[in-house]
């Protein structure tokens, strides 16, 4: 082998083994009980059981649901707001296009608990959103989320050629037409990425849960 082929395998061994063993650990620990030293699928019995743990305050199965119901949600609102707030840009002339572009990308470089902090401090005072905790997760997942979705698809749609556009616009469908038959199908795969993204990030993100959730 080479010693460009050694460097490469070396590389990818390190690489490997950097990002991957602590996926790998916790898989494992997963099966393995620390207290008898023996390993079991008792762990994965626990957590679709309906009883109370002591240690989320609730039902381990109610933690899935209410994680997946929150993804769900936060990820509808990012592809919805990201998708149009990525058309506007990419279709539209106006000074500070730029500027405002990269402000898009604020909530990536701004810590989960200062974003979770500035919601709570703006928004605290409305009495459906001090009574309804959930909806701050919701609001501050999407957030998160927004970032990944709109860069994705302003991407896409930059490179979509004009002409296309031009054409079906010539053959009298209107922009919201071409939209949903010429200009979607395009982006469609990264309308999918943003999304995975936005659902990845949710329900990865614990910090901005437990600021917002109430003691139920």
């Amino acid at each position: 082998m080479s010693h460009k082929g050694i460097l490469i395998l070396t590389y990818l061994i390190f690489a490997i083994t950097l990002f991957s063993g602590p996926i790998f650990s916790v898989v494992y620990y997963s099966f393995f009980d620390i207290v008898s030293g023996e390993f079991s699928l008792a762990g994965y019995g626990r957590i679709f059981t309906g009883e109370l743990s002591e240690y989320l305050g609730t039902s381990p199965i109610s933690s899935i649901v209410n994680t997946i119901f929150f993804a769900f949600l936060s990820l509808l609102l990012s592809v919805t707001i990201g998708t149009i707030t990525a058309y506007s840009i990419s279709r539209a002339n106006f000074s500070g296009k730029n500027l405002y572009s990269l402000l898009l990308l604020i909530p990536i470089g701004t810590s989960s608990m200062s974003l979770a902090l500035g919601l709570i401090r703006t928004y605290g005072n409305f009495p459906i959103l001090r009574e309804n905790s959930w909806v701050f997760i919701v609001l501050s997942h999407t957030i998160l989320g927004l970032p990944f979705v709109t860069r994705s698809m302003l991407n896409a749609l930059e490179r979509i050629d004009r002409n296309l556009i031009d054409a079906s616009d010539s053959l009298g469908s209107s922009r919201f037409d071409t939209f949903f038959t010429v200009e979607l199908p395009l982006i469609y795969p990264s309308f999918v990425t943003g999304g995975v993204f936005s659902f990845a990030m949710s329900v990865g993100e614990m910090s901005m849960a437990l600021f917002f959730s109430s003691p139920r």
